[in-house]
């Protein structure tokens, strides 16, 4: 799990670095002094590490990443913009180690039944869904046919020319928060496969790029997001939320996102209650 590495493999304590640990600090409304006091170190030296007079070593940038509480792929990212390689190694997910999680997740899926919902694991690949989801994506996924690398992934059936893209009319605006989610979790944890797939989506036509993302409104993705579905004669809305398990050191699947889609208008809710009841 983990990796020993003595010295870094380069620009330690560069501008990533010192931008990121200010960052942190920021967002745990901590002060210097309170950060210097957690971590054991002088204000002095908490100063030059943020301004980049002194470079971290591998065990400060830990006890750093200790004091500000960091999760695995947090501490890795600071790791990593401090040129160290990372500590923890989760991109590959362990089929063993998934399967300790299903029942807590079929227990979900199940109090889910009647609305379309997925469990997603850190690369946006779909591990679970209830039988709701399976009916209604069924019929727009007879419509479309993916490679079977990226078939069951949420964010290629999203953004791909001939995914779900092409049955949704709002999808411009639909994909912008999904696109600053994984431009922002592929800052965070440079080398993973947040990063291999953020570069994937940028190589389909319509992607909103870093410049235009900066041009509108920043943060993270929001909780709620309405979904517009059109094929032939029937229309659909679904609001969108998601929920976001940070889970234990020990397993590899760190970040699982539980999407539950709930019909945004009294026609779709009927489609869906129809659906829900029809043989998969």
């Amino acid at each position: 799990m983990s990796k020993s590495v003595k010295g870094p493999i380069a620009g330690a304590g560069g501008p990533a670095f010192r931008t990121l640990l200010r960052h942190w600090r920021t967002r745990r409304s901590l002060s210097q002094i309170a950060l210097a006091e957690e971590t054991g170190i002088s204000i002095r030296h908490l100063s030059f590490l943020e301004t980049g007079r002194s470079l971290p070593s591998r065990e400060m940038v830990q006890r750093l990443a200790e004091s500000l509480d960091l999760s695995p792929a947090d501490r890795n990212a600071l790791l990593l913009s401090a040129g160290y390689a990372p500590t923890y190694h989760f991109d590959d997910i362990a089929t063993e180690e998934f399967d300790a999680l299903e029942r807590m997740f079929e227990v979900i899926l199940s109090q889910q039944k009647s609305f379309p919902t997925l469990v997603i694991d850190e690369a946006w690949n779909i591990r679970m869904r209830n039988a709701a989801a399976t009916s209604v994506f069924g019929a727009f996924r007879q419509s479309y046919q993916l490679p079977d690398s990226i078939a069951d992934n949420a964010l290629h059936i999203l953004c791909h020319p001939d995914g779900l893209r092409q049955f949704m009319p709002n999808w411009a605006e639909y994909v912008e928060p999904f696109v600053r989610e994984i431009n922002r979790e592929a800052s965070m944890a440079l080398g993973s496969a947040a990063e291999r797939l953020r570069d994937a989506l940028h190589s389909y036509p319509g992607i909103p790029d870093a410049t235009d993302l900066s041009e509108r409104r920043a943060g993270a993705m929001q909780p709620l997001t309405t979904m517009r579905l059109q094929r032939k004669n029937t229309s659909l809305s679904f609001h969108t939320a998601f929920t976001t398990f940070n889970l234990p050191f020990a397993l590899k699947p760190q970040y699982i996102k539980i999407e539950c889609l709930y019909p945004a208008d009294p026609a779709t809710a009927r489609i869906v209650e129809r659906l829900a009841g029809s043989p998969t």
